[in-house]
């Protein structure tokens, strides 16, 4: 004798459902770049949110910034930095987006406050051109002293390398601060002053365009120097037009710096001329 079970339809379609429901909750990213509106260069730093959601992040080295786990809807993306104009865009997320930004400077606004979550120790605290243009400079290792928690101080004139102190840690003249140049190490590992000596008085601070700083022993790349933080600086890639510059200071100190654009087919006095045959 055989026995035949019958099983309702409707339960097989409300199992199907209730397994496969994840599948149809789909989460999409925002994807873009954001660069300067007068000469296209990247913007670091910057901060990029989606309003009335738990969603931010801010712009790499490259100006690139990606915003993940995004659920479809209608959202405004908020992009801020100081020193340039807000820039807000409604969004209907139904896939992943790419978009392009290009930010107008104005003028900058003291009581502008800006409040960004809690970095990872792993991340790094980037000096850019707004930074510099607010604090002046005489030497590349005073960029340093934009950075909050760490000082510098020279005592022995401009001649050697400035003792480091980064959040209570003394460095000494480099000893236990690693810093380097477009990835060219700065350091030395034998020098008879101390192990680990920096100087980097060689580098011209108009050259600069940022310098990125780590603070902690907490990425192992950068070799034992390492023990109280990381200084990377990265020069400029080309300039936007012919500087020349003369400086006096006290003390009978004179500067002068000359900075052209030779990769343009035109030199700096040769101007566009007309010439005009007659028969």
């Amino acid at each position: 004798m055989q026995s035949k079970t019958s099983t309702n339809p409707f339960l097989y379609l409300f199992l199907f459902f209730l397994t496969t429901g994840n599948i149809y909750a789909q989460n999409f990213s925002i994807r873009g770049q954001l660069t300067t509106s007068d000469g296209g260069n990247p913007i670091v730093g910057a901060t990029a949110i989606l309003a009335n959601t738990d969603k931010g992040t801010t712009t790499d080295a490259l100006g690139y910034f990606t915003l993940t786990g995004v659920s479809s809807g209608n959202y405004k993306l908020v992009i801020t930095y100081l020193g340039y104009e807000k820039f807000e865009k409604e969004i209907l997320l139904a896939s992943n987006q790419e978009i392009k930004v290009s930010l107008k400077p104005s003028s900058i606004n003291l009581t502008e406050l800006t409040v960004s979550p809690n970095k990872s120790i792993s991340q790094s605290e980037s000096i850019t051109g707004i930074d510099k243009l607010l604090r002046p400079v005489n030497s590349a290792q005073d960029l340093l002293q934009l950075v909050p928690g760490l000082i510098i101080a020279q005592h022995a004139g401009g001649g050697k390398a400035e003792q480091i102190f980064l959040r209570g840690f003394d460095s000494d003249h480099g000893t236990d601060f690693n810093i380097s140049v477009d990835g060219m190490p700065v350091n030395m590992v034998s020098h008879a002053h101390g192990q680990g000596y920096a100087d980097f008085h060689f580098v011209i601070p108009e050259t600069v365009d940022r310098l990125k700083v780590y603070k902690g022993p907490y990425t192992t790349s950068f070799g034992d120097f390492a023990t109280s933080g990381t200084g990377e600086f990265f020069s400029k890639n080309s300039i936007d037009q012919n500087v020349v510059k003369a400086e006096i200071g006290m003390f009978d100190t004179y500067r002068v710096l000359g900075m052209f654009n030779l990769l343009e087919k035109r030199h700096l006095f040769l101007r566009k001329r007309k010439f005009i045959c007659r028969w």
